[in-house]
């Protein structure tokens, strides 16, 4: 039997992380006079050129630009008048063309890039205190990588295909290079190899230089045909790593501003210059040919045998037998601890709250972690969220803030 995941990939659909974006109309004239006015005579900036794959949306109403090329960082009101705030204190830097950006956990984030002659292989994060970028140290990261070629952000992890120098038998690095696939946990900030996908589809890979829009599912890219003001579109599935091409896209001009070409959920959007509206839901039906980034994952699939059949069975009742170890005995032992006595006095708090929606730094005060850094106060958070709700007296689910995304709401049941 044959499973083709990448045109399943279009019809179903998994949880969402990016609120809902319909982007307002741009005036791209004043931005870039008030960018303008802000940077003064600065030679070698092609802002106007690359303006919208240097764009990041936080909502409908709210964009970042880092332009291509440059440590700097703006905040975009949208509005009949545009207001152009520089965020940053950086200058002109070369190496940070064909970068990924992105926000996660409200903290703006860039990954990859390249110019003046190198590779920037380093995930960066814009302290919007300090108005600077800074390096993120990521756990077991390697240190022989040579290109990032393509990422994207998928719930809590950040997938991205890169090269590396091959290897001979004895360690010694070659001039050939291998094509691989790598994952980080954004929330443990740890790197593990994605082994296990088989040969990497160079044509399932889009460059993020091209990106326009991000979804929670999907990234959508732009490159300029030659004549015309026409723009070749691609989608990419970032839950089942397809690159692919939809027929509704075909001969649509360029977005400027006012027009733009966006996606909510599973619908694809095209608002064109004169504000008409058209949009198409993405499925097999109006697609082209579909390019997966692990093109051997879509065969046929093997005969399970016997063997594994008998593996799976006793790694089962292994697990089982942990499972109950840790359900009966570690947790009773666990109960009669210091640690245990102060979740129980925070459930009592919160209790108190139950049905309520509070703010994320609200939560850190009754915690008793507010005075910790960003960093510690939010492993800590994840950890104390995770027991209490576990314990069942008490249950904290967070929801992403749909009018700033930056920010997440608490709560508790």
């Amino acid at each position: 039997m044959k499973i083709y995941p990448c045109l399943l990939s279009l019809i179903f659909f998994s949880n969402f992380i990016y609120a809902t974006i319909r982007p307002a109309v741009m005036d791209t004239a004043a931005i870039h006079k008030q960018i303008g006015d802000l940077l003064g005579p600065e030679k070698g900036l092609r802002i106007k050129a690359t303006f919208f794959t240097s764009i990041t949306f936080l909502n409908d109403s709210v964009i970042y630009l880092n332009p291509m090329g440059t440590l700097h960082l703006f905040e975009i009101k949208l509005d009949s008048v545009p207001k152009v705030k520089k965020l940053s204190n950086g200058i002109y830097h070369g190496h940070n063309f064909q970068r990924y950006n992105f926000i996660y956990d409200s903290e703006i984030y860039s990954f990859g890039g390249e110019g003046l002659f190198n590779q920037f292989t380093k995930l960066t994060k814009f302290d919007l205190k300090a108005k600077e970028w800074f390096i993120v140290a990521i756990k077991n990261y390697p240190n022989d990588i040579h290109e990032i070629k393509s990422s994207w952000l998928y719930n809590d992890t950040l997938n991205f295909v890169y090269t590396a120098f091959k290897r001979d038998g004895t360690g010694n690095q070659s001039q050939k290079l291998d094509l691989l696939y790598g994952k980080i946990d954004m929330l443990k900030l740890n790197y593990t190899c994605g082994a296990g996908y088989g040969t990497i589809n160079i044509e399932g890979l889009a460059s993020n230089s091209d990106q326009i829009f991000e979804s929670d599912r999907y990234q959508l890219f732009s490159s300029e045909e030659a004549g015309d003001n026409r723009c070749l579109y691609r989608l990419f599935d970032k839950q089942e790593k397809c690159l692919f091409r939809s027929k509704f896209l075909n001969n649509k001009p360029c977005v400027n501003g006012a027009s733009f070409c966006y996606i909510i959920d599973d619908k694809l959007f095209f608002n064109d210059v004169s504000g008409l509206v058209d949009s198409i839901t993405i499925h097999m039906k109006n697609t082209h040919k579909e390019h997966p980034v692990f093109p051997e994952i879509d065969v046929e699939v093997q005969e399970v045998d016997s063997v594994f059949i008998y593996v799976m069975f006793f790694l089962f009742f292994i697990g089982l037998g942990i499972w109950v170890y840790w359900k009966f005995y570690w947790i009773s032992n666990k109960s009669s601890g210091d640690y245990v006595q102060g979740l129980i006095a925070m459930e009592g708090e919160l209790f108190k709250l139950k049905g309520s929606v509070i703010s994320r730094d609200t939560l850190d005060v009754l915690f008793g972690i507010d005075h910790f850094t960003a960093d510690t106060t939010k492993a800590k958070r994840s950890v104390l969220i995770r027991d209490i709700s576990g314990r069942g007296k008490v249950k904290i689910s967070r929801e992403r803030n749909k009018v700033d995304k930056r920010y997440f709401k608490y709560f508790i049941q």
